[in-house]
């Protein structure tokens, strides 16, 4: 991707003392707000900061197009008044404003499917890095749909936890379709994906491929 001599180590930002449990009873006056929205509904979730209007755009257009009943739920934070102009497109999007963590996975347990991405020109830490949302995902048995750059490449769509693509609508609502249709396989492949990722083992070994000792 990068042309590097050598590939980078990369710490995968993986949560560990999580609970794993799906639908969870909120601990919070705002996720109980938000779930009292969605519980009963089959949603697609995109958590954070709500950028990068095109995607968003396009995956409201896919949802809208693949006539499989979900709805698009925006977690977070909308600094560039992105929403106005997603739920144009598609009607049966919602907003959630942000969430303190952790009480935001409250309403993520709730979720089908999870929207992660990051931009194709980012840094070379978050092009590598996968994000924490895969892991936050992952661990709730939820597969992801993302755009393909290595950090999202190299485990999700390695680890069959979801579905990489290009950002059009074209391609999410084929990556939709094949989810929501194989959805106990993709979402046992999440979990397995979250189980096998083990930092602990790969900290070691950074340390000892570079000539540090370490203690068990």
């Amino acid at each position: 991707w990068y042309g590097l001599k050598q590939l980078p180590y990369v710490m995968p930002n993986k949560p560990y003392a999580f609970d794993q449990k799906r639908r969870k009873v909120p601990s919070i006056e705002a996720s109980n707000k938000a779930i009292d929205m969605i519980k009963d509904k089959k949603f697609i979730i995109y958590q954070g900061v709500i950028k990068y209007k095109k995607y968003m755009i396009e995956m409201a257009r896919a949802i809208k197009c693949s006539n499989t009943g979900y709805y698009f739920v925006l977690m977070g934070l909308d600094p560039e008044n992105i929403y106005p102009e997603v739920v144009k497109e598609y009607d049966r999007t919602i907003f959630i404003s942000n969430i303190p963590a952790p009480f935001h996975l409250e309403v993520t347990s709730y979720a089908n499917i999870g929207f992660v991405f990051y931009d194709e020109n980012s840094s070379l830490n978050r092009a590598f890095c996968a994000p924490n949302k895969i892991y936050e995902y992952s661990g709730l048995g939820i597969p992801a749909i993302g755009n393909r750059v290595p950090g999202l490449i190299n485990t999700i769509e390695y680890s069959k936890a979801g579905i990489c693509c290009d950002m059009k609508y074209k391609n999410l609502i084929e990556g939709i379709r094949k989810i929501d249709e194989n959805y106990e396989e993709f979402s046992r492949n999440a979990y397995e994906f979250y189980k096998k990722t083990d930092n602990e083992k790969l900290m070691k070994k950074i340390m000892s491929d570079n000539g540090i000792a370490c203690e068990n």
